[in-house]
């Protein structure tokens, strides 16, 4: 075997480790991070954009935060798998010599599998559930994490196919 491809195999077994570590946090060490971090962007925000007292006690508000840190931790759920996508299809595409859309379903069909396996994994951790809606956000952030790296992909190509007739 190549090293890239070597490379690229250790690269996705690290990432599945790191959403394995992060997915048995317990709830309040998973909910404590997450919102310690929505609490330094909306600070960095007030900041930045010279937010009055009203509007930064309004910011602080636990409703506010509350709600923000929902949608940040959806976000960094298909964040997450965006990024596995990437690295799973770059070590596909290593292995097998077939066509865009073999490494896209092969992709996908992982990412797929390892939220679901990720979602259960939660029903054991204190305070967490397993949840199919997280596995379609997850499942989400691979498709578009797909997605582009099939732009890219493309783009690529095009550009080396006109440096050829060139």
């Amino acid at each position: 075997m190549e090293k890239k491809t070597i490379i690229s195999g250790l690269l996705v077994l690290i990432w599945l480790i790191v959403i394995f570590i992060l997915s048995g946090m317990d709830t309040n060490e998973s909910n404590d991070k997450s919102k310690s971090i929505v609490n330094n962007v909306v600070e960095k925000v007030d900041i930045i954009t010279n937010a009055s007292d009203e509007q930064i006690k309004n910011h602080k508000n636990s409703e506010f935060i509350q709600d923000a840190n929902v949608i940040f931790r959806k976000c960094s759920h298909a964040t997450v798998y965006f990024a596995l996508a990437i690295l799973v299809f770059n070590f596909v595409i290593r292995l097998w010599k077939k066509n865009l859309f073999f490494y896209d379903i092969v992709s996908l069909i992982f990412c797929f599998l390892y939220a679901c396996s990720d979602e259960y994994h939660q029903t054991f951790v204190v305070g967490r559930t397993g949840s199919f809606v997280d596995v379609l956000i997850d499942t989400s952030g691979a498709l578009i994490g797909l997605l582009l790296i099939n732009l890219v992909y493309v783009l690529v190509r095009k550009k080396v196919q006109k440096k050829v007739l060139a």
